[in-house]
């Protein structure tokens, strides 16, 4: 991986971005290459489709040289009200045209979306493959869905930035990632010309964030990542080199979000949010569970299930990188809370604990602050890295919960 970093940065910018996105799914970035949403934006020629982006370029040129009829994009293509976690056939699809524009598929409904109406689409790839593709192998493909909600205009309450993540105030100089959650989704395609980095003095520091040509916005364009420069935090690639770290140690900073920001219905944010910090120390190692400490809860209770780690760890990966299994094999569903400036983790069961021994399954792609995975560092020389045969997929901590 760090080989591929020093080839693609000899390259030309638009070669460099098409690679570095690929790097960004590699590294645990939450943003799916299937992206599936409601067109929100009152400008946007195509308010109120449905868009899919995200297919493999052979399958969109098959798309564009064979027409298929609207029986088919129901199959492959369906929308159906309500949420449902599974396609059915004893429930006809939404009436509608699928047109197949550039990059992505598109939904139009024969009758508009209705305001605070949850819906579900699927996209059957193994089906689209063997319409288009017959010679490929879709065993190992999968159905893709998406739940979304067609929210409420009339008296919707301003927007807002809900949280940014870390929520630290001291956060390393080689910080990799900030979140910024929104209570509406956003107009994207302009947050770079709306957030600014100030340093102590008020001054903007040039062009600290990795600039690409599609923002990582979630599927509903309320949580958008942001990426430091990695070329300018690996230490041995050229932008590090003629411009250094984007943070400095012991610097003050802020983060500015412009009031001007317009939202997915074209109304500013109104109020300007800064979030405040100061450049610490460069994080150099990988998180290990051996120094996680549990607090284990009462057989037969609703108590949390608590790890309280050393460091904070990357918000976004925090949320689906740990599960915990029974002793006999069954995910304990319950609500995730994350909280002490990302240090804890919290699951509260939906069904009281039974006594037993209990896995906890931690996902090796959870990143702390700098970027650096339970595999790996993510500032590494190409000699140095951890090679294939090293790697693990999943970390193990057992508990038991007594019987007393």
């Amino acid at each position: 991986m760090v080989i591929t970093y020093n080839i693609i940065y000899n390259l030309s910018r638009p070669v460099f971005l098409f690679l570095l996105t690929g790097l960004l799914v590699q590294y645990g970035q939450a943003q799916p290459r299937i992206r599936i949403w409601l067109e929100l934006e009152a400008q946007n020629e195509h308010f109120g489709h449905l868009i899919l982006t995200g297919l493999d370029p052979y399958l969109l040129g098959q798309l564009h040289n064979k027409a298929l009829d609207g029986q088919n994009w129901n199959a492959i293509f369906p929308v159906y009200p309500g949420k449902r976690m599974h396609p059915t056939s004893s429930l006809p699809p939404m009436l509608g045209t699928h047109l197949v524009a550039d990059d992505r598929v598109i939904f139009i409904p024969r009758f508009p979306f209705l305001e605070g109406t949850v819906y579900t689409a699927w996209l059957n790839l193994p089906l689209l493959h063997a319409f288009l593709d017959p010679g490929s192998d879709p065993g190992k493909l999968k159905l893709v869905n998406q739940v979304f909600e067609v929210p409420e205009t009339t008296g919707l309450s301003p927007g807002k930035v809900d949280h940014i993540f870390p929520s630290g105030d001291t956060l390393p100089e080689n910080l990799l990632k900030i979140y910024l959650h929104f209570n509406h989704p956003m107009r994207e395609g302009v947050a770079l010309k709306h957030i600014h980095l100030l340093d102590g003095d008020g001054h903007i520091v040039e062009e600290p964030f990795l600039v690409i040509e599609q923002e990582l916005w979630d599927s509903n364009r309320k949580r958008l990542t942001l990426w430091f420069d990695p070329g300018r935090i690996k230490r041995h690639l050229v932008p590090h080199r003629k411009k250094g770290m984007p943070l400095k140690e012991g610097t003050h900073y802020t983060l500015k979000v412009d009031s001007t920001w317009e939202d997915a219905y074209g109304r500013k944010l109104g109020v300007e949010y800064r979030k405040q910090f100061v450049a610490g120390t460069s994080d150099r190692s990988c998180p290990d569970p051996n120094l996680w400490e549990l607090e284990l809860p009462a057989h037969h209770s609703h108590q949390g299930l608590v790890i309280n780690f050393p460091e904070p760890l990357d918000h976004g990966l925090l949320q689906r990188s740990i599960q915990v299994f029974s002793e006999q094999g069954e995910l304990v569903e319950g609500t995730v809370s994350i909280a002490r400036d990302e240090k804890l983790w919290e699951l509260l069961p939906e069904i009281p604990w039974q006594p037993g021994e209990y896995t906890i399954r931690i996902h090796t792609r959870l990143e702390d602050l700098a970027g650096n995975n339970l595999n790996r560092l993510f500032d590494t020389a190409p000699e140095s890295r951890v090679t294939i045969e090293h790697k693990k997929n999943h970390y193990f901590i057992r508990f038991r919960i007594l019987n007393h």
